[in-house]
């Protein structure tokens, strides 16, 4: 029997699905039949009629293993280094001289080695990290890191654990239950304003709002950022709600209906020589939604330079680089994040600004 991953209710809806995904949409693909073979699952969007969180019942965790083929890094846009420079500023007031800072899903260590550049004394935990600072190990994090830290950094990580609140437990528990945590995860009430299905995949089992990751903590500070479409929260660890709190946490339900999204449908159908900028999660669901067999997008294209000539997983579709956007007499591009769109523009219109450029 399925039961909320919070409050463990069992009275559940599903309202929606989304077939035969892949179950990785960061990991690119060095030949297209390795692509085309990759494994998929459905995603069954579940919403708890209890305490409204949202949720893939499907989920696949067994099959996931996150390591260095896995490539989600997005600092290389000046527009993302914006981002990251709001969250420091966000938290460098809870830094001290003698602060111990953990960053749990470091990531490639950008935001970690910033951290490092203003003094601050970090260590961080990632599986896929590629490089060599001993400040970072390279092992996902369990509790038998002892961590002693006074502040904990948990960035997109908590919407890939299937049981986020044990997960939270584990992480207080090792540290004693002292010390603050960060925690930045995407806004589902963005996602279903925008009626973004692209932002919906398997690798995110869980869809926070600031309602129901506020209401994991007693206490907390909780605000949007990076223009709305992710929500953050810094709560004390001690603050955290045990689960027989949760259990009777009655809200009025709310109720989620996705459209049909003819509109990208039509958007593919009357124009030309199309690609889509953005080799990530969007990118991956948006082409294996609407053109899975190649009809309508020639290619996709990205500027992180270790995805490119490389396939996109399941569809196979080819990642390119920006210069080679003439090689593919390239008419229109569709533009996955719209908070990217002035960067994007000034790249294009320097290969050809007769391109014709479409956000979603």
């Amino acid at each position: 029997m399925k039961r909320c991953p919070i409050c463990n209710n069992t009275n559940l809806i599903i309202f929606y699905k989304q077939k035969n995904i892949p179950l990785f949409q960061n990991v690119t693909y060095s030949d297209i039949n390795s692509a085309i073979n990759t494994l998929c699952s459905d995603v069954l969007l579940t919403k708890c009629k209890n305490c409204n969180f949202v949720f893939n019942s499907n989920f696949k965790k067994i099959s996931l293993d996150y390591n260095e083929n896995y490539q989600n890094e997005q600092a290389n846009s000046n527009i993302f280094k914006t981002h990251i420079l709001d969250v420091f500023y966000i938290l460098k007031n809870y830094f001290k001289s003698q602060t111990k800072v953990v960053e749990i899903g470091c990531g490639k260590g950008f935001f970690l080695e910033f951290l490092l550049k203003h003094k601050i004394d970090i260590v961080g935990f990632d599986p896929t990290y590629e490089s060599n600072n001993k400040k970072i190990i390279k092992d996902y994090f369990s509790n038998k890191y002892k961590i002693k830290a006074d502040f904990i950094i948990l960035r997109h990580i908590l919407e890939h654990i299937q049981n986020p609140l044990d997960f939270l437990y584990e992480i207080a528990l090792t540290n004693n239950y002292k010390g603050k945590i960060y925690i930045e995860v995407p806004d589902f009430e963005w996602i279903y304003k925008n009626k973004s299905i692209e932002d919906i995949f398997n690798e995110h089992c869980n869809y926070f709002t600031k309602e129901t990751l506020s209401m994991l903590f007693n206490n907390s500070e909780i605000n949007y950022i990076f223009k709305d479409q992710y929500i953050y929260l810094i709560a004390n660890l001690n603050d955290l709600k045990n689960k027989s709190d949760l259990k009777n946490v009655l809200h009025k339900e709310k109720k989620y209906k996705f459209a049909d999204n003819k509109k990208y449908i039509y958007i593919l159908e009357n124009n030309n020589n199309i690609a889509i900028w953005g080799a990530g999660a969007k990118g991956n669901t948006f082409v294996n939604i609407f053109d899975p067999k190649k009809i309508y997008i020639k290619c996709v294209i990205d500027i992180n330079k270790k995805k490119q000539g490389r396939f996109i997983a399941k569809t196979g579709h080819k990642i390119i680089s920006v210069k080679q956007i003439l090689n593919y007499n390239i008419e229109t591009i569709i533009i996955m994040n719209i908070n990217y769109i002035e960067e994007i523009k000034f790249e294009i219109n320097k290969i050809n600004k007769y391109i014709k450029i479409i956000t979603l």
